[in-house]
């Protein structure tokens, strides 16, 4: 079958990710790259063998010379809006990184305007499409349905960025943070009601805003949520997944170094689950599973409407954090 054909916009940073991702992809391959920086742009198009003649500055310079199928949007939350739009009007479908936009109010004008286009949009929660989460959510599926009481996650690390995270005034809660609260949907099947957030700088933190956050969110199946997250872990991280325990009618559930482990009740001594290997994940299969969406005309998963629900978690996070209220969630 014929591979889709992709214009990514955005080239360094994570668009080195995607960029690997794409690379002989079994489903689509990038004919045209967009990026405002041109030496970054002309250093990613020689190392991905993309002509200079299929390089520009602009979006819309490329979508009047290339025809695509695709846009990859990896550019900062503030344009995603108008990068999302100029490819819906252009007739592409979508797929951008998270978070969704910077705003709620974007957000949401970014799925309506992929409505009115008949387009899709698709956000990058690559943190889903994993050996490790695929188990984890195989295994409450069909042992813990409907029975998790609480979850507790814990996240540290220690990472310099540079660029604009550095500059955010909640660059955990914003731009990572949304990633594990993606996952808490996912693996409860269930949509949060309300949230209590408390946001902080350690002293020694090298970000202009909030690194680190403890937050609690209660479900509408019951389940409460237990986040301790920070950026400015000095030491002993945890994997990026963050360690996991989620307690439930007939057992424990953990997560640990990205090692899964099951206890049926506690008089049984824990057992690790190894992961079953897939051909696809992360990017590779965020993009497949659009290509699938789009050939069987269906919404794809994490598509936008559906993201809504993510980032609401994260803003109502953020006006918790800064009213020192709890904050309900509609």
């Amino acid at each position: 079958m014929e591979k889709l054909k992709v214009i990514q916009v955005g080239t360094g940073g994570f668009g080195n990710a995607w960029l690997n991702a794409l690379k002989n992809h079994p489903e689509g391959k990038i004919i045209a790259l967009v990026d405002t920086n041109p030496e970054v742009l002309k250093q990613q198009a020689a190392a991905s063998g993309i002509p200079a003649e299929h390089c520009y500055a602009s979006l819309s310079e490329a979508l009047k010379k290339e025809k695509a199928d695709i846009l990859v949007n990896v550019t900062p939350p503030q344009v995603h809006r108008k990068v999302c739009a100029e490819g819906f009007r252009a007739g592409l479908d979508v797929i951008t990184e998270k978070p969704l936009a910077d705003t709620m109010e974007s957000a949401r004008d970014i799925v309506d305007q992929a409505e009115k286009y008949n387009k899709k949009i698709m956000v990058s929660q690559n943190y889903r499409f994993s050996p490790w989460a695929w188990t984890i959510k195989k295994i409450l599926s069909e042992k813990f349905a409907d029975n998790i009481g609480y979850v507790t996650i814990l996240f540290q690390k220690g990472p310099r960025f540079g660029g604009f995270r550095e500059e955010m005034p909640y660059p955990l809660l914003i731009d990572m943070s949304i990633h594990h609260f993606d996952l808490i949907r996912f693996f409860t099947g269930s949509d949060p009601v309300e949230v209590y957030a408390k946001s902080y700088m350690p002293g020694w933190s090298w970000f202009k805003g909030d690194p680190s956050a403890n937050v609690i969110f209660t479900f509408k199946n019951g389940t409460v949520c237990s986040y301790n997250g920070s950026w400015a872990a000095k030491g002993i991280e945890t994997p990026w997944n963050g360690e996991w325990r989620l307690e439930c009618g007939g057992g424990v559930l953990l997560s640990r170094d990205d090692k899964i482990f099951l206890s049926a009740g506690a008089e049984n001594p824990p057992a690790e689950i190894i992961p079953e290997q897939y051909p696809l994940a992360g990017q590779q299969y965020t993009f497949h599973e659009m290509v699938r969406a789009i050939r069987e005309k269906r919404q794809p998963q994490t598509n936008g409407a559906d993201n809504l629900k993510s980032l609401g978690m994260v803003f109502a996070a953020l006006e918790s954090a800064k009213t020192n209220k709890p904050v309900k969630i509609q």
